[in-house]
């Protein structure tokens, strides 16, 4: 299995993962903020799926935690999929082949990591060692 935090690719690399981790972060928050501002209280199961959505949405964005919210992205997207567990109301973009992408890229980011333009690469990113000269 691999570290948590292998590498944070920059320059194209890792603007290329910022725009992976922005898309599937805004998709899952495209998918929950509509369904939550006209939900109902019979509604549970999709209430609990978007209020899973939100935070894991929010954590791709800004690149936090990210390879766990990209596995929790998957798992998400994959019972959204497979429970037509639908949340916008109508959309061009909107149907299997769209889920199918965007669940292939959670698990491309979840694979690859949070690059350099993330939170994970502030906090856990490269260091400077300094070792220094022995007299």
């Amino acid at each position: 299995m691999p570290r948590l935090y292998s590498g944070f690719p920059g320059r194209t690399p890792g603007a290329g993962l910022l725009l992976l981790r922005f898309a599937v972060g805004a998709a899952l928050l495209a998918e929950a903020v509509p369904r939550l501002a006209k939900a109902g209280d019979s509604e549970f199961a999709a209430i609990g799926v978007c209020l899973l959505a939100l935070p894991i949405g929010a954590s791709l964005i800004v690149g936090f935690a990210t390879r766990i919210a990209a596995v929790m992205a998957t798992i998400l997207i994959a019972s959204i999929t497979l429970f037509s567990m639908r949340t916008l109301a109508a959309s061009v973009v909107q149907g299997l082949p769209f889920d199918l992408t965007v669940l292939a890229v959670a698990v491309a980011i979840a694979c690859l990591g949070p690059g350099a333009f993330s939170l994970d690469a502030v906090f856990f990113g490269r260091r400077k060692v300094i070792i220094p000269r022995s007299t």
